[in-house]
């Protein structure tokens, strides 16, 4: 009987083992962030700042970027990270600084590139 019990704890123990080595590994894999739909498609501002953004196997691209105080910029990959409520999105490529938060519908444009906050074309 009391063989029976210690097999019984040495058992319990090894699934405890295995299932916390288990959950363990799934942690320390980095998060696989979703690009949000919503950021999806073209935007514009009323000063002529245009982004068109689309999903290329999972990665945003930024299609086409013109702005009035920069020239422009076309197909460039960019890096996206959730921050609470925001959708940050950044250049991955060096040499050009172009940066970018989504929230509450509506885009701003860092480094001064858009003077306004960029909404999303209806008609696109």
């Amino acid at each position: 009987m009391r063989s029976i019990k210690f097999i019984k704890f040495i058992l319990i123990g090894v699934c405890s083992v295995v299932l916390l080595g288990g959950c363990n590994h799934q942690s320390n894999k980095p998060p696989k962030t979703l690009i949000n739909p919503e950021i999806l498609g073209s935007w514009s501002d009323s000063a002529g700042c245009s982004l068109e953004l689309a999903n290329k196997n999972n990665h945003l691209l930024a299609v086409s970027f013109k702005s009035a105080q920069h020239g422009g910029y076309t197909n460039i990959s960019l890096l996206v990270r959730k921050d609470g409520v925001f959708t940050r999105f950044e250049v991955e490529s060096a040499g050009v600084k172009f940066s970018g938060i989504f929230a509450d519908g509506v885009i701003m444009i860092d480094n001064k590139l858009c003077q306004q906050a960029l909404h999303k074309d209806a008609n696109k």
